[in-house]
């Protein structure tokens, strides 16, 4: 999953709709979910203002020198 969001994620940050990022992945929309609350609470990436339904994400550019 961290991978898919630094190809995927811009550092300004884009919406993530859960049942396409799953889809696309090949896994259950409940496992996607549980797995970006992990990338959270580890700090990979950072939750910003809702759009609607969907959340902007970022990666979290203290984290760019691990990857």
């Amino acid at each position: 999953m961290l991978w898919h969001f630094v190809r995927a994620l811009p550092v300004s940050g884009a919406h993530v709709n859960m049942s396409a990022l799953a889809t696309e992945l090949g896994i259950s929309v409940v496992h996607a979910s549980k797995s970006i609350r992990t990338l959270l609470e580890t700090g990979f990436i950072v939750r910003g203002p809702k759009d609607g339904l969907h959340y902007h994400y970022s990666l979290n550019t203290a984290y760019f020198h691990l990857l």
